[in-house]
């Protein structure tokens, strides 16, 4: 009988033609490189324009103008700030939506762990800036978001007492049994011990002290890691409207795209030892480190640096040396039925060494399948995928305003110092002169034998008004003044007395930024959206993280997530961002505003205002003023105000689901109260009621605590009642007053004639 298989390896990477492939690839970069050649050295001059680097002209001597204008940088820097403060004014930005609502209750838990996942464990703070300066510079930012998981070997020494006892090795295994207990040692020497993950060496000082020496693998990273590129590392056909693959549904897709680092041999190494990398040879991996990487990649990094005045120095230590690496998402037949598939290729560009080749989905398992790619655009360009970037927009102006004043400073160094002629038949020597303030030159006849021309200063008004001029179209095309920089403009003072008046004028100005803000936002969802996708997948079990903001005394600051089922679901993604959240100022007068038109009698005496709205007014105004109110200044008028809004429907499916509600009632107590008392009235009547034994528990103890709810809100309502009557018996200050602090007259009511106004005794 023959043996029977029991095994089978899975070859990890695809069975392709190395060869082959890597002539594609290499084809590919070589052609998107060639595309955009003028496009690369365009922006080139636009960067330098925005850093404010002189090309130095030398027309007429080395006096020759060549200003540095801040335009382009202070319009950018503006915008950058606009966009980072949008995104930091608030936590969580991005917002998840649950598609269904059965995952309704695990949006929390999942803004939450991303938002630690990007701001905490990946810093994403920096990574907002350099998002925001590469959509406003470049016009386009483009996020690489691959799940990562690293590890380092690290040591660590810890001090022990003398050994103890006659044997050594009994002491060694009583501290580790201490030290590690789930952990199996063995030990052929008694000094030294090894298990799965531990690797332990004992010594003794001079003093005998006992020194144990642990070395093991430490996780440092294991999460999805957002990547941004910059825009000369990112490659692509020309004609793409994004970084996703063609089809019916993107019929402006990328048929391939191209993300290049550079990482270095040492990582090569370690990951090609992992088997990540499982394509390359021990014979390949050998010379890398005779390798060296070629400048022809990197020459407008290059460029960057000899325009900054820096130069990179080469390392001699081989395993520091850098590589160019690229990573090819492909559509190519990897099984000869006719039909591309979504592939990725990883190669080094330098000797066209293949390093793994695999399907997408098996790298990024998503439902429709998606390249790990967020991006988001400055201003579109149709079919075109990078669109216009501020800096794009200001070049023109900027060139004209550079010209007209370095001919305005040309003119004034001509005027102070024009140039002279003199007869040859005189006494000045034929030699370059220089002329300094307070010298003499002597000469038999200076009336006759030199001449200095009169040159008029009309070009100076000339250049002046330019400027004017040009500066008004700079802040017509870039919403970007004296009013968005903090200053008053000219002639504006009058209209800015007032906050009414200023938040007209800032209203003007709010809608192309308002465009911008939300392009960028619409990036980050689609951020969020993969770093989700991801987390489905990998996020490994018992994943504990600290929860955002503010936690009640006693409550656990932490949150865990058991598995992956905790967070599994469709969710869609939302930000609530807008130009006031980018100005503290701004929407702490909107906010008061807000509060200004509706805390009076009118709404809340209509139900339209309630005391639960009111609160979260204020805790919201507080916040805008820089300060936590909840639980410091101001407590939830009834119990549950401080909770997220829940309808009385969403409280019986949550009761149907056998979970204990936990909300704030949406429609007022009120209402909320009365509806379930129509679902108590209903159950009630049923032959075969909905709700189980364990079921009915959970509604009759939520209606108990909506009971209480609704005594709490009763009583309050006394309470301002009576305060009401009160202040009206007694004719204190409690009444209601005019502008200028007198009474108001009610109906059929005289003014008490001791008062200065009634004309009684009082006003003689």
């Amino acid at each position: 009988m023959p043996e029977v298989k029991r095994t089978r390896k899975r070859i990890d990477s695809l069975k392709i033609d190395r060869v082959e492939i890597a002539k594609r690839i290499h084809k590919f970069y070589t052609d998107d490189m060639s595309a955009k050649s003028k496009d690369r050295d365009a922006r080139l001059q636009r960067y330098a324009k925005y850093r404010q680097w002189t090309e130095g002209r030398d027309w007429i001597g080395d006096e020759t103008s060549d200003v540095a204008l801040p335009d382009m940088t202070t319009a950018s820097l503006k915008m950058q700030d606009t966009l980072h403060n949008a995104v930091m004014s608030q936590r969580p930005p991005i917002s998840s939506k649950a598609t269904s609502g059965e995952n309704k209750d695990k949006q929390e838990k999942i803004d939450n762990l991303l938002d630690y996942q990007f701001f905490v464990e990946h810093m994403g703070e920096k990574t907002i800036e350099e998002l925001a300066e590469s959509f406003v510079n470049d016009g386009v930012f483009t996020v690489f978001c691959p799940w990562v998981k690293e590890k380092k070997k690290v040591s660590e020494v810890l001090l022990f007492k003398e050994i103890q006892g006659d044997f050594p090795d009994q002491y060694f295994k009583s501290i580790l049994q201490d030290e590690y207990r789930d952990e199996a040692f063995e030990s052929s020497n008694g000094w030294d011990y090894n298990s799965d993950t531990l690797s332990v060496s004992f010594y003794t000082r001079d003093d005998l002290r006992v020194e144990m020496v642990v070395e093991k693998n430490v996780t440092v990273f294991d999460g999805p890691k957002p990547i941004p590129k910059a825009y000369e590392d990112v490659l692509h056909p020309v004609r793409a409207a994004n970084l996703q693959a063609p089809g019916p549904s993107n019929p402006k897709g990328a048929t391939h795209v191209i993300v290049i680092d550079y990482p270095t041999v040492d990582e090569i190494k370690r990951l090609a030892k992992n088997k990540f990398y499982d394509l390359i040879t021990d014979e390949e991996l050998e010379s890398l480190t005779t390798l060296s990487m070629d400048e022809a990649y990197t020459e407008e990094k290059k460029q960057k640096d000899e325009f900054q005045g820096k130069t990179e120095e080469t390392t001699t230590q081989k395993s520091h040396g850098t590589l160019t690496r690229v990573i090819c998402f492909d559509l190519y037949d990897i099984d000869d039925d006719g039909l591309d598939e979504d592939v990725i290729w990883w190669m080094i560009l330098e000797n066209k060494t293949l390093l793994k080749a695999k399907r997408l989905s098996e790298m990024y398992p998503m439902n429709p399948p998606r390249r790990p790619f967020a991006e988001a655009t400055f201003l579109p360009v149709e079919g075109r995928r990078e669109g216009m970037s501020l800096l794009e927009l200001m070049e023109g102006l900027h060139d004209w305003n550079k010209q007209t004043i370095d001919q305005m400073m040309d003119g004034g160094t001509l005027s102070n110092l024009p140039f002279f002629f003199y007869r040859p038949s005189s006494n000045v020597k034929q030699e370059m002169m220089r002329l300094y303030a307070g010298e003499g030159y002597p000469m038999s006849d200076p009336k006759n034998d030199v001449h200095f021309p009169v040159i008029p200063n009309q070009s100076q008004s000339f250049g002046l008004n330019m400027d004017t001029l040009i500066g008004q179209k700079m802040e017509k095309l870039t919403v970007v003044g004296d009013l968005q920089l903090g200053r008053v403009p000219s002639g504006k003072s009058s209209a800015l007395r007032t906050a009414k008046g200023a938040q007209t004028i800032i209203s003007q100005g709010e809608a192309r930024p308002e465009r911008m803000l939300r392009r960028f936002f619409m990036g980050l969802t689609e951020l969020w959206r993969q770093m989700h996708e991801l987390n489905k997948h990998f996020l490994p079990e018992k994943k504990k993280f600290r929860m955002i903001g503010y936690q009640k005394p006693g409550e656990d600051p932490y949150q865990e997530i058991q598995d992956r089922q905790d967070i599994n679901g469709d969710f869609q993604y939302e930000f609530s961002a807008n130009v006031l959240n980018t100005s503290k100022a701004a929407l702490q007068e909107s906010l008061g505003a807000m509060m200004g038109a509706y805390i009076n009698e009118l709404p809340m005496q209509m139900g339209i205002v309630n005391a639960e709205n009111i609160y979260r007014m204020l805790k919201d105004y507080g916040k805008a003023l820089g300060q936590d109110p909840e639980n410091k200044y101001i407590t939830p008028p009834v119990p549950g105000s401080d909770k997220p809004l829940m309808t009385a429907e969403e409280a019986i499916s949550m009761v149907m689901d056998g979970e204990m509600p936990n909300g704030s009632p949406q429609e007022g107590v009120m209402p909320h109260f009365q509806k379930l008392q129509e679902f108590a009235q209903t159950e009630s009547q049923r032959e075969e009621p909905f709700l189980s034994p364990g079921q009915q528990s959970l509604f009759e103890t939520y209606y108990q605590e909506m009971a209480q709810a609704v005594q709490a809100e009763m009583k309050q309502q006394q309470l301002l009642q009576a305060a009401g009557q009160f202040g009206g018996q007694s004719g204190g200050g409690g009444g209601p007053v005019e502008d200028n602090g007198n009474p108001r007259l009610q109906e059929n009511e005289l003014l008490a004639e001791d008062l200065p106004t009634s004309g009684g005794g009082g006003a003689q």
